[in-house]
């Protein structure tokens, strides 16, 4: 009797062993996932509805709602290939990333893509949207979460109703 109550000791320590190891790496992998750096966003927005300009070039655009704002990366790791678009399927809806150039302030260039933008960096948006889809348009900020090479994309977005309360349009 007293080999079998060694034996199932024995069985007993090394169960508790690999529980405990198991255990101990699921936390682990909790605790890495957990605290992760991540891009997080905060943005500001103004929205109007163009009227005839004679020195604009968006004449074709009166009456639609222009969304002017930027987005802030305002998370703790860095943000890759920055796309922005609207969920509005009319040919008349656009959307952009700007960039101020370096040669002026007043001076901003379209982009369709940003490659990358680090923590603390924003940059400017905008979107045109026609009046009779501006209760259901979306703008989506899409971007990969590091390590770039997995290709997680992320998306965050903001509504016409998020803009109108926040612009008071």
């Amino acid at each position: 009797m007293d080999e079998n109550f060694w034996i199932a000791l024995g069985a007993v320590a090394a169960l508790a062993s690999a529980v405990g190891a198991g255990v101990s790496l699921l936390v682990g992998a909790w605790l890495r996932q957990r605290n992760r750096p991540e891009a997080d966003w905060a943005w500001t927005a103004t929205a109007r509805v163009l009227e005839h300009d004679p020195h604009s070039s968006f004449n074709e655009h009166v009456g639609h709602i222009r969304v002017l704002g930027t987005f802030a990366n305002v998370g703790d790791a860095a943000a890759a290939r920055l796309t922005l678009s609207t969920s509005v399927n009319s040919p008349d809806a656009q959307g952009a990333l700007l960039q101020r150039n370096k040669n002026t302030a007043a001076e901003v260039q379209g982009r369709g893509l940003l490659p990358v933008m680090m923590p603390g960096e924003s940059i400017w948006f905008q979107a045109t949207i026609p009046p009779q889809d501006w209760d259901d348009a979306v703008i989506t900020l899409d971007w990969i979460t590091s390590p770039t090479r997995l290709k997680k994309h992320r998306q965050w977005t903001l509504t016409g109703a998020e803009i109108r309360g926040a612009a008071g349009a």
